[in-house]
């Protein structure tokens, strides 16, 4: 009996790729969450901020911060759950991008974040955009059987 090369219940390499790039990315997001919390104005300021951005991450309301807490901590576990090739990956990555979206709502349509982001104000559309993307990712994984 001829041996199939290819495991479907195998994780493929760009999986691992993706697990790893985006276990990082969210051990930075979550580390820069916490430095924000911790620090506040102070780690703004070091970070190289400008006074409106600094202003504007400092009037952020409690509701739009949990937001981005759902974002950055959904997203590093997405991450860790895709590498240990859990399903449970694809509902992490949803709820990141619902965190991302409302904390985009706050910033770009109920206060001047557009404005105080100056040339990086499209980064939370960028970052939305692959989350989205990995969403659909980790679904085509499941459906092939290579997340439990």
């Amino acid at each position: 009996m001829k041996s199939n090369r290819y495991d479907s219940t195998k994780m493929p390499w760009h999986g691992w790729l993706l697990g790893i790039i985006f276990t990082l990315f969210g051990l930075g997001s979550t580390f820069d969450f916490v430095l924000s919390l911790i620090q506040g104005e102070a780690y703004y300021r070091s970070s190289g901020m400008t006074d409106s951005q600094v202003a504007h991450f400092m009037s952020i309301p409690l509701w739009a911060m949990i937001a981005w807490l759902f974002s950055v901590i959904a997203s590093f576990f997405a991450a860790v759950a895709l590498l240990l090739k859990h399903r449970f990956s694809i509902l992490l990555f949803t709820l990141s991008v619902i965190g991302t979206l409302i904390y985009i709502v706050y910033s770009y349509a109920l206060s001047e974040g557009k404005a105080a982001m100056g040339m990086l104000w499209p980064m939370p559309f960028f970052i939305i955009a692959i989350t989205i993307g990995m969403v659909f990712y980790t679904k085509k994984l499941f459906s092939q059987g290579i997340l439990r």
